[in-house]
């Protein structure tokens, strides 16, 4: 099985080549720390490390599997539009495009209306893309 593991703060990500199945989840991602929380893509509870990667394989993870530790189990971002303040509620696996989603809900945006939207992060002017998961954002 091959995993890629996202870290807190850093876009770099690590493959895991043919990870053995019969480890546990944390002697294969090393560098998590006390108090770290693991998290497999969609979904937003953590996962146990003692969990060994075949039992990751039947709770339905493919031959790959992003895999995200990070000191925080939610992240609240807020979303500021049209002078209003909204936190959105997330987890450091949680897109960018996912909080953009809650948050035109937050505002009670027509969903066509706020399909031009976007995130930024406050004084920049580039666009952060949907795909870039929200752990990355904070270290």
């Amino acid at each position: 099985m091959r995993l890629y593991v996202h870290r807190p703060g850093t876009s770099k990500i690590d493959v895991l080549e043919e990870v053995a199945t019969d480890v546990a989840l944390g002697e294969v991602i090393v560098d998590v720390v006390e108090g770290d929380f693991v998290f497999l893509d969609d979904n937003g509870e953590p996962i146990d490390l003692q969990v060994t990667v075949a039992e990751l394989v039947t709770t339905g993870v493919r031959h790959h599997h992003h895999v995200h530790h990070h000191p925080c189990r939610s992240i609240t971002v807020n979303v500021n539009y049209n002078g209003r303040l909204q936190g959105v509620g997330a987890t450091p696996n949680t897109t960018v495009e996912t909080v953009l989603t809650s948050a035109i809900s937050a505002f009670g945006i027509d969903p066509v209306t706020g399909a031009d939207l976007v995130l930024r992060i406050p004084g920049t002017d580039a666009d952060l893309p949907g795909s870039l998961h929200i752990g990355v954002l904070v270290p």
